[in-house]
């Protein structure tokens, strides 16, 4: 099921005593969380909030079989719950009798389908799975974000933004961010906005670049490093997109560890179907990769010209090699 379904079903006055909420993108995990908090929480008695890493699931339950104070239930929301979803004795035991008098909420990265616990909440339908949204879903989330902020972008800025950033919300939101305190006052957003901000990165230019990161290929990074720096590009859009990729193909990495196939790993990350084919070989290869000092890279590249350490070349010069190692 999907934040649609889980609204579906809130309306319907059919909440169920746990959910999982997975999948890669933060905002709607976050959006269904509110959703599910507005319809339970009647005060602030009636919400906990836990720790996964900190909170045995032991612990969970027993607040849980407490009455609330007020109101039918209270929402228990667990923030980092991977390690719970290994409980799984436990956690089945807990699905056969749950407590009347709460709604638990877990919050993971991704659930392994292969697994016993998966097939459990899928039966229940109460795996909430919050995937990269295909073009048009996110378009539309995006529009509503905006709409929410008292403005409006019309479909041919939109186009353009997520041509070029890609569909994950979050980066998504962080350029929209930008783009609506450049507007100003103005109400409408429109393509030129989106182009004034040099939001113009192209699919194509960011999987030549980690592609060339991935084969460890310091000479091809550099070239097209380069290029886009020639074409324009800053650091922070270079940077951002190398990131946003990135997640995606360490996600993905895992995806692949758990028993997915290549269509399942496209289709989640709703990679278009001209770059799939290259998209899974870049994940092989950055499954032999450290993540932790990936990213540590990339934080160290932005830290350093934001700072004045160094010139935006001179870091981005930098990461190309410290990618490569």
């Amino acid at each position: 099921m999907d934040a649609v379904g889980l609204k579906k079903q809130v309306k319907a006055q059919t909440i169920s005593s746990l959910y999982v909420l997975s999948g890669p993108e933060t905002l709607l995990k976050n959006d269904a969380f509110l959703y599910l908090k507005k319809h339970v929480v009647t005060d602030d008695l009636s919400y906990e909030k836990y720790n996964g890493k900190e909170t045995k699931f032991s612990t969970i339950v027993d607040n849980a079989s407490m009455m609330p104070f007020f109101g039918e239930k209270k929402l228990i929301y667990v923030e980092e719950a991977d390690s719970i979803l290994k409980e799984v004795d436990d956690l089945i035991a807990y699905l056969k009798e749950p407590s009347p008098y709460a709604c638990i909420v877990l919050c993971v990265k991704n659930v392994d389908k292969r697994t016993k616990i998966c097939k459990e909440l899928e039966k229940k339908n109460i795996l909430i799975v919050c995937n990269t949204l295909y073009p048009n879903q996110a378009k539309e989330w995006l529009s509503g974000y905006v709409k929410k902020n008292d403005r409006y972008m019309d479909s041919d800025a939109l186009d353009l933004l997520l041509d070029n950033v890609g569909m994950m919300l979050e980066d998504l939101v962080s350029e929209v961010d930008k783009i609506m305190i450049y507007a100003g006052e103005r109400k409408k957003i429109v393509r030129s906005d989106v182009e004034a901000l040099g939001v113009s990165m192209k699919t194509e230019d960011v999987f030549e670049l980690t592609n060339a990161i991935g084969n460890k290929d310091k000479k091809n990074a550099i070239r097209i490093l380069i290029k886009l720096l020639d074409e324009g590009k800053q650091a922070p859009e270079i940077i951002g997109l190398l990131r946003w990729q990135l997640v995606r193909l360490f996600g993905a990495g895992e995806m692949m560890d758990s028993g997915c196939n290549q269509k399942e790993i496209a289709s989640h990350y709703r990679v278009h179907p001209r770059y799939a084919g290259g998209f899974i070989e870049n994940t092989k290869q950055y499954k032999k990769s450290n993540k932790v000092t990936q990213f540590e890279a990339l934080l160290h590249a932005d830290m350093s010209f934001k700072s004045g350490l160094s010139d935006e070349r001179g870091a981005l010069m930098s990461l190309m090699l410290s990618l490569c190692r």
